[in-house]
């Protein structure tokens, strides 16, 4: 039923091999590319990063765009905005370039929290970005999945409550999201980080999972946190297409040159949370 991947992100530093090779330990045949793995590649390596993949049987999935600050398409400088949404049509290229399937992006980058009257604004300029990249995406054959964030401590942060999906979704009765459970935990707390579920109703095309406290986006394994996953497969199990299960978090184990047995042995756990014993119906 699940289409389990792995996240790049925490191969962002290491040649590809490490990253195939855990995915061979885990029996795992599916990735999210981070931008970071691909933005710095001359084309040439680039092809042989997409080829790499390929040799080993592994299918870039998803890819994720850029998340710093100078790739916000909701920045309140429209200079810095455009210069944004020309980032994110590169990415895309690239995306379509490796064969993925869905490409996720975030509402802002910023990480400090804003004024309502600002993310009032910032609404705006996501709106307008979405329909330049939306139909951008589309001639790809790319599903573009908006991500829910994490909660600022400073301020309100855009994408971190469901009400401010809501002007998006009218705007957008079509997009899908990316359903973030750290994200959700610190937003609801970790028994209730399936709220953003029940929003999103059916238009969830992948999920990144990784646990915390609620306090912050630790990107635990999942199990390693007090996020109620019970619940959150609950709620995945009503969406009429299953969404791709990302695991957003790197083995808990010593590291960051994880051996390739510390991802099977996550993404083994990972896949129990799912067992009926452990979601009732």
């Amino acid at each position: 039923m699940w289409r389990w991947l792995l996240s790049g992100y925490f191969f962002r530093y290491a040649p590809i091999e490490d990253m195939v090779c855990a995915c061979r330990y885990a029996h795992v045949d599916e990735v999210e590319i981070f931008d970071g793995q691909i933005a710095p590649l001359s084309p040439a390596r680039q092809h042989d990063f997409k080829q790499a993949l390929e040799d080993f049987g592994v299918r870039a999935s998803s890819y994720h765009l850029p998340l710093d600050e100078s790739a916000d398409i909701s920045h309140l400088d429209e200079p810095m905005r455009l210069m944004a949404l020309d980032r994110a049509r590169k990415s895309l290229d690239w995306a379509a370039m490796l064969g993925c399937e869905t490409a996720v992006l975030h509402p802002t980058c910023s990480m400090r929290g804003h004024a309502p009257e600002e993310v009032s604004d910032q609404l705006h300029f996501l709106l307008e970005s979405l329909f330049a990249l939306l139909p951008f995406a589309a001639q790809s054959g790319i599903t573009l999945a908006l991500e829910n964030m994490a909660p600022a401590p400073d301020g309100e942060r855009l994408g971190s409550k469901p009400e401010h999906f809501v002007p998006i979704q009218d705007a957008f009765p079509d997009l899908r999201y990316c359903l973030d459970t750290g994200h959700a935990a610190m937003a609801f707390g970790p028994d209730r980080m399936d709220t953003f579920a029940r929003a999103f109703a059916d238009r969830i095309a992948l999920c990144h999972l990784s646990d915390n406290a609620g306090d912050r986006d630790s990107h635990l394994a999942p199990g390693r946190g007090l996020i109620n996953w019970p619940a959150f497969f609950r709620a995945m199990d009503k969406q009429t297409a299953p969404p791709l299960l990302c695991i957003e978090a790197p083995p808990f184990a010593p590291g960051p040159r994880y051996a390739p047995e510390t991802w099977r042995d996550m993404v083994a756990q990972t896949r129990t949370l799912t067992s009926n014993d452990m979601v009732p119906a």
